[in-house]
């Protein structure tokens, strides 16, 4: 399009704005925004009266992007239309993929159409038309047309002449990537490279310092390639020699002369707390990317890409299943390579189970693989999760869960939140917090994977000092935390001596460090009680806080209650503090402690809603429920529990989520805990001796 935005005509404007349903006044303030700009241009330097446009929308305005997809969006149902009547015939890349006539991006269009006479004039029918009621113009110079291999010479001139375009064999660019990629793929890529060393060389001459290095090559040099990366794999030699052109940057390399490079880019690219710089290591960071697209044709099963793809590559199975396939594009290599990535970071949070499978699937909680290790016994090869669930109760099935699988997975899939709402699976990723597939946590765990098989193939031939490092500190963990100290005391005196006597030639008396191991423990052990007194002073300045006036403060904890029991404690108390109802309850299991915090608010709001309460605020010590309550965004583990909480919102008219430090939730603390000598008890009004006192000093501090 020419001059893409300064043509369209708010008229125009106006009619689609009000053919897509957008509200009138809605409408009238959109093109208020759009019909109050002004214009004074500049002759021989000096500013000229201002004048007002009639048409046009403005460059830089965040709302002219969206105005302009909204008006494009005409083009598009007119090419659509064109379809339908089959007076235009897209490009169908299989069998069954779906039927491309068009592409949009921003002001740059992509047409496909038969190579014949009628098709030609049909586009050029709707262009014409679109220019007369929107009032652009197609830049016909600018423009370009290219043929199929097939279409014969004098139907190439006839087309080319109707159309008044230039032919060119290939579009040799599109959006900044590359259109055909042939079998040279460093020749392709070269580009990239290029463009990383010239911003380089263009730095060569500035006198920076480390710092400043530093934040150049994060922040653009390492960028340029990104753009390619996300869509192309870049081969690992053009990684390497732009990561070369880094490191010789680094060092101060000029030109043709040679700089030690002291350490190797692949300790720099190591995180800080490893001892690196936290420079990107390409060749992984680029697999990440690629991983990203495969994630998201893995979520996104409507898009236009993913029934392109499936209709060519993979139309009778899913994504993680798909082939190579036959003369496969690159883009298709490329995410094709990521997928083992994707299938290995892939875990299932179950919601209805009938997309899950038992034996194939992971989709068990914790830190393991989450794939079922048990004999298949009973239930087929392709049963569904849905099958281990009675969906009337919305519980496992617990029998047949014991007959079938081992005691540690049938205890797992029995501790599985399942949801009153019923609803889908969902995938999630299993290196996020939440669930959430990104760039940076593949990144970590690809790195991660690295420098574990660089430490597994150093085992032998070095020291095993990493070795030694693990034991102690597997040492370490079954011990108190006196013990711990004083070996680290004793440590640290007989490597101060060791060096002494290396570089000073003085030997100390055994009697002497024995004694100096003593004396400095027990420094450190007076050191941590006047850290304790202080810690102790700020604890007994955090306290419970009244509710507003007419609201009920509910306080909510969980915790372990026996060898394998949880336990779970609340109190709810008016804004005066007057205690109106305390209540303990046990489960059976051993939950998580994240899970038992979540567990514990549904029954708050159960118990709640059986009072009648109406206005409350549910409080609890762990700041991840909270946050999960008030954004929505949980960690998958407790998903289902989240989802349940907010069917229970509905039952009070207001209702607020707080978060507590421990000391402030003492009260239900000391319930939880006391839960297992009274599994489920309610007290009205009289709370149980062991909370008394803590309720009495609670309420001492309300205003």
């Amino acid at each position: 399009m020419a001059k893409a935005y300064d043509r369209i005509e708010w008229d125009f404007l106006h009619q689609v704005l009000i053919s897509m349903g957008f509200p009138i006044g809605f409408t009238q303030l959109i093109l208020r925004c759009v019909s109050s700009v002004s214009y004074a241009p500049l002759i021989n330097g000096e500013p000229a009266p201002f004048f007002s446009p009639h048409r046009g929308l403005r460059q830089g305005d965040p709302l002219s992007p969206y105005l302009f997809i909204l008006c494009a969006e005409v083009l598009s149902s007119l090419l659509a239309d064109q379809v339908r009547g089959k007076n235009l015939h897209g490009v169908t890349v299989a069998r069954g993929a779906p039927m491309i006539s068009h592409l949009f991006f921003a002001d740059d269009s992509l047409i496909f159409g038969r190579a014949t006479a009628e098709e030609a004039d049909c586009i050029l029918k709707v262009i014409k038309l679109y220019e007369q009621t929107s009032g652009q113009l197609v830049n016909m110079d600018k423009s370009e047309i290219s043929f199929s291999r097939n279409v014969i010479s004098t139907v190439k001139v006839l087309i080319q002449e109707r159309m008044g375009v230039k032919a060119v064999e290939i579009h040799d660019k599109y959006l900044g990537l590359p259109t055909v990629i042939g079998r040279s793929k460093k020749a392709i890529f070269a580009r990239v490279q290029e463009r990383v060393w010239r911003k380089l060389q263009d730095w060569k001459g500035k006198t920076l310092s480390k710092a400043g290095k530093e934040v150049l090559l994060k922040s653009v040099a390492q960028s340029i390639p990104t753009y390619v990366m996300s869509c192309f794999k870049i081969p690992e030699g053009i990684c390497h020699k732009i990561e070369g052109s880094m490191s010789s940057f680094w060092w101060g390399q000029q030109r043709d002369e040679r700089k030690i490079h002291w350490i190797s880019w692949r300790q720099l690219c190591k995180p800080k707390h490893r001892g690196g710089m936290g420079f990107r290591d390409l060749v992984d960071f680029n697999h990440a990317l690629l991983a990203k697209q495969a994630w998201r044709l893995l979520l996104t099963g409507n898009s236009l890409l993913y029934r392109v793809l499936k209709a060519r590559y993979f139309p009778r199975t899913s994504i993680l299943n798909a082939q190579l396939g036959f003369q496969p594009s690159y883009s298709w290599r490329s995410i094709w390579e990521t997928l083992g990535t994707v299938q290995e970071g892939l875990k299932w949070r179950v919601g209805d189970g009938k997309d899950i499978r038992i034996w194939h699937d992971a989709w068990l909680p914790g830190c393991g693989d989450g794939v079922i290790h048990s004999h298949q016994t009973i239930l087929p090869q392709d049963a569904q999760v849905s099958s281990l669930i009675l969906q009337e109760s919305r519980r496992w099935n617990g029998p047949l869960i014991d007959q079938i699988f081992n005691h540690p997975e049938a205890q797992k899939i029995k501790l599985i939140p399942l949801s009153w709402a019923e609803g889908r699976d969902r995938a999630f990723w299993r290196w996020s917090r939440f669930g959430d597939f990104t760039v940076r946590s593949t990144y970590i765990q690809l790195q991660n994977k690295k420098v574990s098989n660089e430490a597994s193939s150093s085992v032998g031939t070095q020291f095993p000092w990493k070795a030694i490092c693990e034991w102690l500190e597997q040492g370490f963990r079954q011990q108190d935390e006196d013990w711990v100290v004083a070996v680290i005391q004793v440590l640290h005196v007989i490597w101060r001596a060791r060096n002494n006597a290396y570089f000073n030639q003085v030997v100390a008396d055994p009697g002497m460090m024995i004694q100096l191991s003593i004396n400095n423990h027990l420094e450190w052990i007076e050191a941590q009680e006047r850290c304790e007194s202080r810690v102790d002073e700020q604890a007994r300045n955090i306290r419970w806080e009244a509710p507003p006036q007419g609201v009920i403060k509910l306080n909510v904890d969980a915790g372990w209650s026996g060898h394998n029991s949880t336990g779970f404690g609340l109190v709810a108390r008016s804004d005066r503090g007057e205690l109106m109802m305390a209540a303990t309850k046990v489960e059976q299991y051993r939950l998580d402690s994240l899970l038992a915090e979540a567990y514990a608010v549904p029954w708050c709001l159960q118990m709640a809603s059986e009072m009648d309460l109406e206005n409350v605020i549910v409080e609890s010590d762990s700041l991840a429920v909270i946050h999960a309550l008030r954004t929505g965004s949980c960690p998958p583990d407790i998903e289902a529990v989240i989802q349940d909480c907010k069917v229970l919102f509905s039952l009070f008219p207001v209702i607020c989520f707080s978060h507590a430090r421990r000391q402030a939730n003492s009260v239900a603390h000391e319930l939880a805990a006391l839960a297992s000598n009274f599994p489920f008890h309610v007290w009205w009004h009289e709370p149980p001796p062991v909370v008394a006192h803590a309720l009495v000093v609670d309420s001492t501090y309300i205003d």
